[in-house]
């Protein structure tokens, strides 16, 4: 027996950990739009200000009217009278900006019904989406305000920066995966006794390498009828191997 009086003492082993964000944009300043209010010490304009710059974001710096931004502080203070702290009356402020429609979904309103040619901003948005399958970044903004995007090769700029980033690989899985229907292969299920290598890791690599083939094509701009007449292959060992390579 141990020193507790029933054996062996309990234990965790911890493996890893992993923090996920919103952080502040750039170090050392404090962005009032992911920092959390202290539910005891938060003044009540300390909250609007939070309100206000987390709807201005949601919205893709679309400012809110001064309407829709009185009633959804209506909501915080009708919940704080109701006994909430500010974090808590807050956060149901920002459940109303995420389930607005403004956020779900682009926001091009026409004019009296006409078609008309995107803003700065909303170019920028689009572009975004369409290629990170998320909001514009900073330098991005900054460009659609000195209305960079409007000249051919402003756009090419941008568009260079962000295929060349970490996260145009959003736009490389799901145009490729809708393009291809690549959904459809996780379906598969080959039988073990006729196919005895096609496991799921070798799956899972035959679907990468579309993804690291589609890739290639736009990193140097090699031709489209690549996709079906290459005589080259993306592989890892894996797929190597099983190809005979």
């Amino acid at each position: 027996k141990q020193k507790n009086g029933y054996g062996t003492p309990p234990a965790i082993w911890v493996d890893w950990i992993e923090t996920e964000g919103p952080f502040p944009r750039f170090a050392g300043t404090v962005d009032p739009s992911v920092v959390a209010l202290h539910p005891n010490r938060a003044t009540d304009e300390e909250a609007r200000q939070m309100i206000e710059k987390f709807a201005y974001e949601a919205f893709r710096h679309q400012p809110p009217s001064e309407d829709f931004l009185h009633r959804v502080f209506d909501i915080y203070q009708m919940t704080r009278d109701n006994g909430a702290d500010a974090t808590e009356a807050t956060r149901e402020c920002l459940k109303v900006l995420l389930a607005s429609p403004r956020f779900l979904f682009l926001y091009e309103p026409s004019v009296d019904g006409q078609t008309r040619q995107l803003t700065d901003r909303e170019l920028a948005v689009r572009l975004s989406y369409f290629l990170w399958s998320g909001p514009p970044d900073e330098e991005l903004w900054r460009a659609a305000e000195h209305e960079e995007l409007r000249a051919p090769s402003g756009l090419a700029q941008q568009v260079d920066r962000m295929l060349a980033s970490d996260k145009s690989e959003e736009f490389v899985v799901n145009f490729a995966t809708q393009f291809l229907e690549l959904g459809r292969l996780d379906d598969v299920s080959p039988d073990a006794t006729a196919a005895p290598k096609y496991d799921r890791p070798l799956q899972a690599a035959t679907k990468r390498e579309v993804f690291e083939f589609f890739q290639l094509l736009l990193e140097e701009n090699r031709p489209a009828y690549d996709m079906i007449d290459a005589d080259y292959v993306v592989v890892n060992s894996l797929l190597a191997d099983f190809y005979g390579i």
